[in-house]
This record gives C-alpha cells, sequence and structure tokens, in this order.
C-alpha cells in the first residue's frame, strides 16, 4: 500500500468526513481548542520574547502530552499553489528530518480546500517522533504571520498520530486544535490544560465532552 492510500485510509477509519483545513476544531465534533497567548499588545511585537516564550512553552506541553518518541505520525503539509510553485526538497520541513531516518514521504495536489477552483500543494510524511526536530516545528508553525523571525513556517501542517488517533493542528500564534477518537484522551488532555482552553469555545467543548 503506497503511502498516501495508507494516510486516506487512516482518515477515512478514524475521522471519516472531515475536512482538513482550518479551522480543524469546527470541522470535527469532538475536539479541543487551546489559547496558546497571554497578555499582549496589539499588533504583538516581535520583540516582546515573553509573549513567545509563553506561546511557544503552552504548544510544547501540549504536544508532550499529545505524543511520545516512539509515535509514528503523519505529516500532512499543505501549500498554496500560486502558478508553477511546488513543495520542494529544499523546503524547511525536510532540514525538520533527523538524517538517517527512513522517511517515507510523497508529493500530490488538492483541490477545492477553500474556495473553488483553487489548487494546493500537499507533502505527505510518515516518521517516527524521534525523528523530527520537534522544537523547531513548534516555533515556526507558532511564527508563521511574522516572517522576519526564524524558524517560521508559512505552511499548514497537520501532525496525526497514528498511535493515539490524534490530530493536532497549531494554527498561529494564537492557538491550536487538537481532535481526537478517544474521549477519555480529549477529558484527561482538558482536565490537565483546563486553563489554557479557549474561553470562547468552553461551552461547546464542555458539551463534546460532556463535562
Amino acid at each position: 500500500m503506497n503511502l498516501k492510500t495508507e494516510y486516506l485510509d487512516f482518515l477515512k477509519d478514524n475521522f471519516s468526513g472531515l475536512k482538513i483545513k482550518m479551522p480543524l476544531f469546527y470541522n470535527w465534533n469532538l475536539g479541543l481548542r487551546f489559547d496558546l497567548q497571554k497578555e499582549f499588545t496589539n499588533p504583538v511585537d516581535t520583540d516582546d520574547d515573553d509573549y513567545f516564550s509563553e506561546v511557544y512553552h503552552r504548544a510544547k506541553k501540549l504536544f508532550e502530552f499529545c505524543f511520545e518518541q516512539n509515535d509514528t505520525v503523519y505529516l500532512s503539509v499543505f501549500s498554496y499553489k500560486w502558478r508553477k510553485q511546488r513543495i520542494k526538497k529544499s523546503n524547511f520541513i525536510f532540514k525538520l528530518l533527523k538524517s538517517g531516518s527512513k522517511t517515507e514521504n510523497v508529493f500530490d495536489k488538492v483541490a477545492n480546500r477553500y474556495e473553488p477552483n483553487e489548487k494546493w500543494n500537499r507533502l505527505l510524511i510518515k516518521e517516527k517522533i524521534k525523528n523530527i526536530d520537534i522544537d523547531n516545528l513548534i516555533i515556526g508553525l507558532c511564527n508563521t504571520d511574522f516572517p522576519t523571525m526564524r524558524p517560521c513556517i508559512r505552511e499548514e501542517v497537520y501532525l496525526m498520530n497514528i498511535d493515539k488517533k490524534l490530530i493536532f493542528h497549531i494554527y498561529d500564534d494564537r492557538g491550536l486544535d487538537i481532535l481526537a477518537t478517544d474521549k477519555k484522551l480529549l477529558n484527561e488532555i482538558y482536565d490537565r490544560f483546563d486553563k489554557w482552553i479557549l474561553e470562547y469555545d468552553r461551552e461547546k467543548i464542555k458539551q463534546q465532552l460532556k463535562k
């Protein structure tokens, strides 16, 4: 079975009908939405080290609760296709894969994600967490709206934990979404990180989890 077929089967078997696009939390009936921000100035000052340190800290703590070093994941990476643009092997995502790992990957294109007739490049990667530079992946995704900061990842990246049947998506420095098939696991995450739940969606989340 090739990687693309395996990936699509994973979604069909565990998240049938789910659209892998933003806002991920609103595309499924069981998930969590977290606030990565503390108090900040508007617009955010890129020199505000305390602000970004807290953003990275929250994202990393949530990630570490959801993933273990030996977990196998799909990275589903989307980049808007402008003319002949494509995702190249020189992309920063590949630099996050530790040398020596036998990474499986495949490139393809996806249409109509947000608007009719639009096209997106997609990169699928299958790898173990221990072979990915998670720190720089998290920081890069949190910096997505700040192209002068390094690292900065402008693509949408969805991490899918094959072992735990869980999807983890940092959409920017404001927050991240977690979907899972296991309500017990989501309740554990909720209880552990209750203070970081996005208040706007707290009641919706509590209804989903029946808390």
